[in-house]
């Protein structure tokens, strides 16, 4: 098979390994910045005479579509100052003091835009990547860094197949032309590479016909102007139904034999001991079917039939009848308490296998994109991710924060009773899924990780989890992680390492020892009489805090270079010793580590200039001295309570 060059790309990695993010996202910046550079041409305009009516309508047109553009990639901030500059435009009286107000939001546009992007190359990709497969495109150049800002490695390939190392969780191939019929060789040697995984083709609008050339050899055919973010859904969509587990418990009399030659036949079986055993088969996911056989009476369990049916929570659940009686009311009755099908014993045990692939494979694309809206209580997992997937896109484009909690129960509570029990304590929309036999996956939308972590709290204490042994983990997107795998690898290593130090029973992703633990304020101010204060001032109030003196130690400690933990706020002085105030929050936002911290400025120096820059810079309050103390401690206390 003909092989070409690809690259996987990663946000965190060493420059080689950044080829493909690096490229993609250098061409998006520069379409970003030619147009900006025209908006803030046309507003550099008003400090010297009136804009012309068409500059005006022209400046409107771009501060739309860069408006769309920095939605569509996730950068929020942006999206929203940029809008805001159309507001001002599209206003009476445009002068020298609307000149400055919208200068001063398209910096800030640019300011967090890089912030944004800078966040996004802290996370680390690990795992299969988003093969993306085309030439150097707008269309392209959006879904690379939209997948890679989402948590996925991402692979570029320009032409041919892809080399026969490299892993993908999905295929997207971007076409240049309705009529596909001159990529059906490429997609050929695509499907023989990876003869199962998604393979997914975005086209501009075109017949059906056009497409009938490809339909044998693709997953999914996707509108070539969809949303980058809609496609990366998709593809997690399309990779979860590939994994799907065709599981089948086989209940009744020769049920061991049945089994193997089911596993045989490609499906996974196991046989059951008992209607108990196949209950819990299906209400923990272990198994998605059912095969019932004759019981020693010569019938089929109608009572078990009937019990699964009128378990909400297992009516995905795929069941197969075997009945000795053939005759057709015994079959209308058997179908009416709730049989997806119904074979006599003497039926061609191939033909009961086509039927059960045919429906779990039906099952798959059912569950892969079940409506949010219409879920209520504990969910399976494979509903589960993808809903958190598609709480994380949502996430993702309206730049907000979402947690996601990890109860590691490891105690003998069947899931159809707790999982039940703590569904009820969240909102429709969140998601609530036992994601193995001893943890349990909620997932929160709109709400950090102090919040969840104290709604997680509340469980244990109205549940007694605490007395049971649980231990829980709460984190944070994006903060903590970009991807649904990635967030609960955060959150099962805090807990081994809350196990194993032993720490409390709820923690968050950032928890350590005591020994091992960041300060929550420290205080960065040459005056040591001040850190002597404040320092015992703050341990009083049950925050950990310390106080450095030389600006360059705290520098190396909030850029990463040191190595630690770090603090949860930064209490800054502007005056500082060996680097300005100023140029110690740029270098600390050049980093990538200022979205991890919150900074309060804590200063005399109160120069509106100076104070614009900070807060431009990524300081979110500012208390001047000499400072009352009590308004101090609030300050601090609000900041902490937001992160």
């Amino acid at each position: 098979m003909p092989k070409a060059a690809g690259h996987v790309g990663t946000l965190n990695s060493d420059p080689d390994e950044n080829e493909v993010t690096d490229k993609a996202l250098a061409r998006i910046q520069a379409r970003i910045d030619r147009d900006l550079t025209r908006v803030e041409r046309a507003v550099s305009t008003l400090f010297d005479r009136e804009l012309e009516p068409t500059e005006t309508l022209e400046a409107l047109e771009l501060c739309d579509a860069l408006g769309v553009r920095f939605g569509t990639l996730g950068f929020g901030v942006s999206a929203e100052l940029i809008r805001r500059v159309g507001v001002v435009l599209d206003g009476d009286g445009l002068g020298i003091s609307a000149g400055v107000e919208m200068a001063s939001m398209l910096e800030d546009a640019r300011i967090a835009m890089a912030s944004t992007i800078q966040d996004a190359r802290s996370i680390s990709l690990t795992g299969p990547a988003l093969t993306v497969v085309g030439k150097e495109s707008d269309v392209l150049d959006d879904l690379l860094w939209v997948a890679a800002a989402q948590g996925m490695p991402v692979n570029h390939i320009v032409e041919g197949v892809v080399p026969g190392d490299q892993d993908a969780a999905a295929l997207v191939l971007v076409a240049d032309h309705p009529d596909l019929a001159h990529v059906r060789p490429l997609l050929r040697g695509l499907r023989e590479r990876y003869p199962v995984e998604p393979i997914i083709v975005l086209t501009p609008p075109g017949s059906l016909t056009e497409r009938e050339s490809v339909v044998d050899l693709v997953t999914t055919i996707m509108p070539r102007d969809l949303a980058p973010a809609e496609v990366v859904l998709e593809c997690r969509r399309a990779a979860i139904r590939a994994s799907y587990k065709r599981s089948v418990s086989v209940l009744g009399e020769e049920a061991e034999w049945v089994a193997a030659e089911l596993d045989r036949r490609g499906l996974s079986a196991k046989a059951e001991d008992g209607d108990e055993d196949l209950l819990m088969s299906l209400q923990s996911g272990t198994s998605r079917a059912a095969l019932l056989l004759p019981q020693t009476d010569g019938l089929a369990s109608a009572s078990l039939l009937r019990a699964i049916r009128s378990d909400r929570t297992l009516r995905p659940a795929v069941v197969c009848v075997v009945a000795e009686r053939g005759d057709q009311a015994a079959r209308h009755q058997i179908q009416r308490d709730g049989a997806d099908f119904v074979f006599t014993t003497d039926a061609d045990l191939d033909e009961v296998v086509v039927s059960l692939k045919a429906a779990l494979q039906r099952r798959a694309d059912l569950e892969a994109v079940v409506d949010a809206e219409g879920k209520h209580g504990a969910v399976p997992w494979a509903n589960a991710a993808v809903l958190i997937e598609r709480l994380l896109t949502s996430s993702f484009r309206r730049n907000a924060s979402m947690g996601v909690g990890v109860l590691g129960l490891r105690v003998g509570v069947g899931p159809n009773d707790l999982d039940e029990q703590i569904a009820r304590e969240f909102r429709r929309d969140d998601v609530v899924a036992r994601y193995s036999e001893d943890q349990l996956v909620l997932a929160v939308q709109g709400v950090g990780k102090r919040t969840l972590l104290k709604r997680i709290n509340d469980i244990h204490q109205k549940y007694r989890l605490t007395e049971l042994g649980v231990r829980s983990a709460g984190v944070e997107f994006p903060v903590d992680g970009r991807s649904v795998a990635e967030l609960l690898q955060r959150a099962e290593v805090a807990l081994t390492r809350s196990e194993t130090g032993g720490g409390p029973a709820v923690v968050g992703a950032d928890w350590v020892p005591d020994a091992a633990r960041a300060a929550d304020v420290l205080i960065v101010d040459p005056d040591e009489t001040l850190g002597a204060v404040l320092v015992p001032l703050l341990e009083r109030k049950g925050l950990r805090a310390d106080h450095e003196v030389d600006a360059l130690d705290a520098l190396d400690l909030l850029t990463g270079r040191a190595k630690l933990p770090l603090p949860a706020l930064v209490l800054l002085e502007l005056d500082l010793i060996g680097v300005d105030g100023l140029s110690f929050l740029r270098q600390i936002r050049d980093a990538g580590t200022l979205g991890r911290l919150r900074i309060v400025i804590l200063s005399a120096r109160t120069a509106e200039s100076d104070l614009r820059q900070a807060f431009e810079l990524g300081a979110e309050d500012f208390v001047s001295k000499p400072f009352s103390t009590p308004l101090l401690l609030h300050r601090i206390q609000r900041s902490l309570d937001r992160s």
